[in-house]
């Protein structure tokens, strides 16, 4: 046995002082220091998005969303259940194909609308947007559906065109783009 372990510990130790040897001979390579504008043009060649914000910025938006988590934990507390006031529902931007037209609710024809989900939007937002524009009937039960199937954290940016005649699975998936 003490053999073996000699062996197994020379192996280690001539491997180790191999990389070594290796690594401070064979790293000749000078870093290239690249100033921010040639690295914002060599990351968009590549296909990569590069937005603009200021440390300051992204401290403000960081601040502010601990803020409205903060806010809705405070919201979810299941006490009693109250009709949200209109100051605090989010502003929905109306798309002119949302249109209500008598003729179409005479038809019962389902009612469509263009979802726009932008960065940072929380799915409360979304939930609220969905329920304002009819495509979901109760928007607690919608929280939960995505909840319990993991489609809360695979929400994508983008939009989307839904039906109210479309069933909470199909409108997660159109969502989540699965």
């Amino acid at each position: 046995m003490k053999q073996i372990l000699r062996a197994f510990s020379l192996g280690i130790l001539s491997a180790c002082i191999v990389m070594l040897i290796t690594y401070y001979l064979g790293h000749d390579e000078k870093q290239i220091e690249l100033t921010t504008n040639e690295m914002i043009q060599k990351l968009e060649s590549e296909g990569y998005f590069i937005t603009k914000k200021s440390v300051e910025e992204t401290e403000t938006d960081q601040n502010q969303s601990n803020q409205e988590s903060a806010e809705k934990k405070e919201e979810n507390q299941p006490e009693v259940e109250e009709e949200p006031n209109r100051e605090e529902q989010p502003e929905i931007e109306e798309d002119p194909k949302v249109e209500e037209d008598p003729k179409a609710i005479e038809k019962d024809e389902p009612a469509t609308y263009t979802l726009r989900i932008e960065p940072g939007m929380s799915l409360a937002t979304i939930v609220q947007m969905l329920h304002a524009a009819k495509i979901i009937e109760d928007p607690n039960e919608f929280s939960a559906f995505l909840e319990e199937n993991n489609y809360s954290t695979k929400v994508q940016i983008g939009e989307f065109n839904l039906t109210s005649d479309m069933t909470h699975e199909e409108v997660a998936e159109t969502i989540a783009n699965q």
